[in-house]
């Protein structure tokens, strides 16, 4: 009785037969997840849905292996859609430095593909185009600039007419300050000495620029007046100086073989008639006095 006891006690425990040195399951292994084991999720007998044939790369993905299910897999994309406001084919990533990576920043944001891509309405400053590709700007964004460049050239040179016109102004009182009765006698003395000798080119010229208004440039025409009239070589009429009737002639045969003359000239509509007119008429009083 005693020797059975003894040899129960010492006997080591037999390992059940075809698990010798084997390890009990669910000791020291990874539980298994929808992407390890799909087929452990879907019951006995049941093939895994196509959706989860993944790839090895993807069934190796560190991030995956805590999926349970697939509906823990679905539930996490709809949750991080969600938080990121967007579909993910909408996100842009923001280059970290200026470079190449920026032009899909733009182009995503509706730059055209190239400076020839733009469609402007008005015209533009020469390079405009390419400046705004170049600072990645869209359609929208390029019209909007231009719009207020155009607007600020608009008020420029509102401010320069109005300024150009008081400047005529204070020029004309200050000639009268300076020649007080004389000065309508003085100023047509002036007058007559340039229109003597100006060509309509340089007439044009002078009421282009305002020039002829600065108090200085008048008193310096009417010396040459005074200086001619001593001499009785002062034409008497202003619009009998600046060419000979022949050479008046001349320009007018000129000026009617030229087209874009006579188009301005025979259409009351068209710009610069006016202007065309004016120097007809100046030309033609010269030929015939």
């Amino acid at each position: 009785m005693e020797e059975n006891t003894a040899s129960t006690m010492t006997e080591a425990p037999t390992t059940p037969t075809g698990s010798e040195g084997s390890v009990p399951d669910g000791v020291g292994q990874a539980p298994d997840s929808i992407i390890t084991n799909p087929q452990a999720f879907m019951g006995e007998g049941q093939p895994a849905p196509n959706g989860f044939a993944f790839s090895e790369e993807l069934a190796n993905e560190p991030s995956l292996q805590n999926f349970q299910d697939h509906n823990a897999l679905a539930k996490s994309y709809v949750n991080l859609v969600k938080k990121m406001g967007v579909p993910s084919e909408q996100l842009l990533r923001l280059p970290t430095e200026d470079g190449e990576g920026w032009d899909d920043v733009y182009n995503a944001l509706g730059r055209p593909q190239d400076a020839e891509g733009y469609q402007f309405s008005q015209e533009i400053p020469e390079g405009f185009d390419q400046y705004a590709h170049e600072q990645g700007l869209s359609q929208r964004q390029a019209d909007s600039i231009l719009d207020s460049y155009h607007n600020l050239m608009a008020s420029q040179e509102e401010a320069d007419a109005e300024a150009y016109d008081q400047n005529r102004v204070e020029s004309l009182q200050t000639l009268q300050q300076d020649w007080k009765h004389s000065y309508q006698e003085n100023a047509d003395l002036a007058n007559r000495a340039f229109m003597q000798f100006a060509t309509p080119e340089l007439v044009d010229l002078v009421n282009e620029t305002g020039i002829g208004s600065d108090p200085e440039m008048v008193k310096f025409l009417y010396r040459i007046g005074s200086f001619l009239a001593e001499d009785n070589v002062l034409a008497t009429h202003p619009s009998q100086g600046g060419l000979s009737p022949d050479q008046a002639q001349t320009r007018i045969d000129e000026l009617m073989t030229d087209e874009g003359f006579k188009g301005k000239y025979f259409n009351a509509y068209a710009p610069g008639h006016q202007e065309a007119v004016d120097q007809y008429t100046r030309l033609f009083q010269q030929v015939h006095g």
